[in-house]
């Protein structure tokens, strides 16, 4: 208990609780897509996992197991936005399962009570987590981004399966609560748009939690504007979601793609700068190239933002193909040259040069999976056709997409909190 750095427990249970949440549901996503169909007992054994993990990490970071078990309560609750999916008849409407009462008080119970257990022997063994000890608000930050990737994948999957308008009606169900559509309905390309509708209340709430999570403990207005700005992109985000639906509307389709990966980006700069070494005093580098690489870094930001629209286009109206490869050549060149000057001309300033290598890398495996994915695109003309195989490499090409942008926020905003122009530069 006397050892230095650990996280304050309210910390620990916002961030540990929602750690363990995102975890169970990225495991439950993943199993049940129809491409995986995993059975139950690996399901069941991964969402024990992330509790138990969750709970440990917790424990650990906080040197207070209870602090493990109220993060698992607090997990539970968030879960309880896709338990009226468990407890739901299978005919729709709001009738439940007979056992739906003891879902709810066991749910919340089990949730508490497994995570406090992984708590305790976290807790038998405290020690700082850096992610989460000195920085919890970037931690948040920096989960709430993990959550939105995978959004934007489950998104990349509704489109590449040609389900945005499986689910014909919004903010209903079929004409049911959202929350309430049965797990026995949510088969095919149901699945796909449903499980997207979900994982949109999930980043929706996380980017609340972090507004108010930055508003009380952060001190600069800026952040905490960038913070509200960010949630109001969110709720744009989710009603152009659903106007997508009820107006049939493919460009809208686009623009829904583009803005969600923006939002992405935002998150990923807010993890950034609410990031201990953001935070900490370490001294700006005096650089004669430091206006020229803000500059790449912005200027890329900008058109990888572009490119991402017109890949959009692409995806959803077969336009702009020609107009997205021109950019794919332009956003790579640029993206080497901001990437490799960042990895090899500051060796001494970690964030740059980590940015630099992902940022390179990343545009490699673009390139790769852009060529795939017009093979994949010119294999058939029959969408409903195409193999799963496909859908794979064409999402696995939006998200990396994605990652790209989020490697361009992170050079842009380190850029400036790194770098100073030198005396004669």
């Amino acid at each position: 208990m006397d050892t230095p750095g650990l996280a304050k427990r309210g910390d620990a249970v916002l961030v540990g609780g929602f750690l363990i949440a995102v975890a169970m549901w990225t495991a439950g996503y993943v199993c049940r897509l129809p491409l995986v169909a995993a059975p139950a007992p690996l399901l069941g054994g991964l969402l024990l996992l992330a509790i138990l993990a969750g709970g440990f990490l917790t424990g650990r970071a906080s040197g207070r197991a209870s602090a493990a078990l109220l993060a698992g309560l607090l997990a539970s609750v968030v879960n309880l936005l896709i338990l009226g999916a468990l407890i739901a008849k299978p005919d729709g409407g709001t009738a439940f399962l007979p056992a739906a009462a003891l879902w709810l008080p066991g749910s919340l119970v089990a949730g508490a009570l497994l995570a406090g257990l992984g708590g305790l022997l976290g807790a038998r063994r405290p020690a700082p987590v850096p992610w989460l000890s000195s920085a919890a608000p970037g931690a948040f930050a920096g989960l709430t981004a993990a959550a939105t990737l995978l959004l934007v994948v489950a998104g990349g999957l509704v489109t590449g399966a040609e389900a945005g308008m499986a689910v014909p009606d919004w903010p209903s169900s079929f004409g049911s609560n959202m929350f309430l559509c049965p797990l026995a309905r949510m088969t095919g390309g149901i699945y796909y748009e449903h499980a997207h509708r979900l994982f949109g209340t999930l980043v929706g709430l996380c980017a609340l939690v972090l507004a108010i999570f930055l508003a009380v403990r952060d001190r600069r207005k800026s952040v905490k504007l960038f913070a509200l700005a960010i949630l109001a992109a969110v709720i744009v985000q989710g009603v152009l979601g659903g106007l997508r639906v009820t107006e049939n509307d493919r460009w809208l389709a686009a623009v829904h793609a583009t803005v969600g990966q923006a939002i992405l980006g935002g998150f990923v700069a807010l993890a950034a700068v609410a990031s201990p070494l953001w935070l900490s005093d370490r001294p700006r580098r005096e650089a004669a190239g430091a206006r020229a690489d803000r500059g790449f870094a912005t200027v890329l930001l900008v058109l990888v933002v572009l490119q991402i629209f017109l890949g959009a286009l692409v995806r959803q109206l077969g336009l702009s193909l020609h107009a997205h490869i021109t950019g794919a050549v332009v956003v790579f060149v640029l993206g080497l040259v901001a990437g490799l000057r960042l990895w090899g001309l500051y060796p001494a300033e970690p964030a740059l040069r980590r940015t630099g290598v992902w940022l390179v890398a990343l545009l490699v495996l673009q390139v790769a999976l852009g060529i795939a994915a017009l093979v994949a695109a010119g294999a058939t003309a029959d969408l409903a056709k195409r193999p799963p195989v496909d859908v794979l490499v064409t999402t696995a090409h939006q998200a990396t997409g994605a990652l790209i942008l989020a490697a361009a926020a992170l050079a842009t905003v380190w850029t400036r909190r790194s770098l100073a122009g030198s005396p004669s530069g």
